[in-house]
């Protein structure tokens, strides 16, 4: 299972978001998830977006911005009144963000398995068949795609051999 990597923040940077990212990573451990937690204070968070990849943020101080990612309130869980519905909102968030990584491991397994030459036809066939595109069309299509694919793949395997050192020469 994908690990979570999750920045908490506070005004500082250091006691409550230390002690956020401490009771997020045991609530989270507590329902089968696993986390890692960095802590920053509201300055740091862009720098951290830019130089890692993380899934969260929990937040005790107002952010700079809007961020890509979700961030969710942790005032709640941090007094205690609304601890129930941030809890509801991190576990359902921990739930989508494991379930769309999920969904992409089992894409990558798939491709890595059966290589472009194969799942991209297979993907053109199934959208020509959901543009309503006649059966017989769309298979052509998609075995053309497959061709093609492996055609540019014997290509560069035979190329690759010769080019390699003349660039390495240069």
């Amino acid at each position: 299972m994908k690990t979570l990597n999750i920045i908490s923040v506070c005004g500082s940077g250091t006691v409550t978001s230390s002690m956020i990212a401490g009771k997020v990573k045991d609530l989270l451990e507590d329902n089968g998830y696993t986390a890692k937690t960095i802590e920053a204070n509201p300055g740091g968070v862009d720098s951290l977006i830019d130089s890692g990849s993380y899934d969260l943020i929990v937040h005790t101080s107002p952010l700079i911005r809007k961020y890509d990612i979700p961030t969710i309130d942790a005032v709640g869980f941090l007094t205690g009144l609304g601890e129930d519905e941030f809890v509801e909102q991190l576990l359902a968030t921990v739930k989508q963000i494991t379930r769309r990584s999920t969904m992409l491991e089992i894409l990558s397994k798939i491709m890595a398995a059966f290589g472009a030459a194969i799942v991209v036809p297979i993907v053109i066939f199934i959208i020509a068949m959901f543009l309503k595109v006649k059966p017989k069309r769309a298979f052509q299509a998609a075995l053309n795609a497959g061709i093609g694919l492996t055609g540019f793949n014997m290509l560069i395997g035979a190329y690759t051999p010769i080019v390699t050192p003349v660039v390495n020469n240069m």
